[in-house]
């Protein structure tokens, strides 16, 4: 007895409605690649669309020429099964253009784009993308140029990193993590005022808070009467300090809230009393710490920017772009252009993705920028408004569509 799948209904529209933007989500081994080969087979064999103008993106280059290998076995399978003369023409031409067919990565395919348009992506026409070691070496290299000459100047933002504790190393790993999530950063904004002197103010007050009970300890050995002692100790430090070696010294505070014993103190409650200004001293500093790395982590933020641009620079001394840099400028130029945008416009009918893992901010919105134009332009005549919606599973994108109005989403769990 054939069995058969309980959204069959919905593996036969993917087979059928070419005018919608379908998502289909499922978990793996359910038969998602194989319903997207059904789908681009169902185009080419209807002759809705040449292999040509099919774009497929997958997650791996392992991925894009398996499918490949699939396709290949599914064309041929119908070619022996065909007895229509034009379907088999279709399938005939399709067989022979496969290996020229845009089924790639998502990064291979965003070159492709801005190999055919680089001045309007602001690229060298010859640019070429950096290996995995050369791309490594070529931000190693800006970073130690940048590094070096910020340092010999005694850039202020990283000389208040070094002495709070944060290592080179830290500095670097920062670095390579925000050219890895440039496209996250947003443009710079004004940074939340950080009180330095905050926590010196509250350290003056618990000290004079503490001046009445001081006499009440009839035990000098007492810890809450040595943590007193401590604290205004650092208190005159603090106050003959100021700048970066006030915010270390503060920072490094360390606050004894729970020793001390009430029977060395008359009344025993100006023991508690003591305990209760010191935990609550404990808390101003601790959120002191708290304020004092975000206001670092900002400005750090802002001061690595420049980093940036020297990586800019490098790149684009050699002609080089990195993997984030196909899918930023990608999108950027279908964005930006509606020369560009129509151009490809006209060159796709529909965009497949298989297994759309890991997303970044700039990878959803890439293969769906083309079909859109920016308001207050009302969108061209025939382009679809709706937005491409891609996960873990695949979506099926058709790039034009009958009317210029959003297209209803199908989901479906595949089994």
């Amino acid at each position: 007895m054939n069995h058969r799948p309980a959204d069959q209904a919905i593996r036969d529209r993917v087979h059928r409605d070419f005018d919608t933007t379908l998502l289909l989500e499922a978990g793996a081994g359910t038969g998602k690649t194989t319903v997207l080969v059904g789908r681009i087979l169902a185009l080419v064999s209807t002759g809705r669309a040449t292999l040509d103008r099919i774009v497929a993106i997958t997650f791996s280059e392992k991925a894009a020429g398996e499918l490949k290998l699939r396709l290949r076995e599914e064309i041929e399978d119908a070619l022996a099964a065909s007895t229509d003369e034009a379907e088999r023409e279709r399938l005939l031409a399709a067989s022979t253009d496969l290996e020229r067919a845009p089924v790639s990565t998502i990064h291979a395919f965003a070159a492709s784009l801005l190999r055919e348009r680089p001045f309007e992506a602001g690229l060298d026409p010859g640019f070429s993308v950096a290996a995995e070691i050369a791309g490594e070496r070529t931000l190693e290299d800006a970073w130690e140029a940048w590094f070096d000459a910020r340092m010999a100047e005694a850039d202020p933002v990283l000389v208040r990193a070094l002495t709070l504790g944060l290592k080179i190393e830290d500095l670097r790993k920062a670095a390579r993590r925000m050219a890895a999530d440039r496209d996250v950063l947003g443009p710079p904004a004004p940074r939340p005022a950080f009180a330095l002197n905050s926590l010196r103010d509250r350290l003056r007050e618990v000290v004079t808070t503490f001046g009445p009970y001081k006499p009440r300890c009839t035990e000098t050995e007492d810890d809450a009467y040595g943590e007193i002692l401590r604290l205004e100790a650092t208190l005159a430090r603090a106050d003959r300090a100021d700048g970066l070696a006030l915010e270390r010294l503060l920072r490094e505070l360390y606050v004894v809230a729970h020793k001390g014993k009430q029977t060395n103190w008359k009344p025993k409650e100006a023991c508690n009393a003591v305990k209760a200004e010191l935990k609550a001293l404990k808390d101003a500093q601790e959120a002191y710490v708290q304020a004092s790395n975000a206001d670092l982590a900002w400005a750090l933020r802002d001061d690595l920017r420049g980093f940036l641009d020297a990586y800019e620079r490098a790149k684009s001394e050699h002609a080089v772009v990195d993997y984030t840099d196909l899918l930023l400028r990608a999108r950027d130029v279908l964005v930006r252009s509606i020369p560009v945008r129509r151009y490809f416009q006209r060159r796709f009918d529909f965009i497949l993705v298989d297994e759309f893992q890991e997303p970044t901010p700039s990878r959803p919105r890439s293969p769906s920028s083309w079909r859109r134009t920016p308001r207050p332009r009302p969108p061209p005549t025939g382009a679809r408004s709706a937005s491409a919606r891609a996960s873990s599973s695949w979506s099926a994108t058709p790039s034009r569509a009958s009317t210029a109005s959003a297209a209803p989403t199908s989901r479906s769990t595949t089994r």
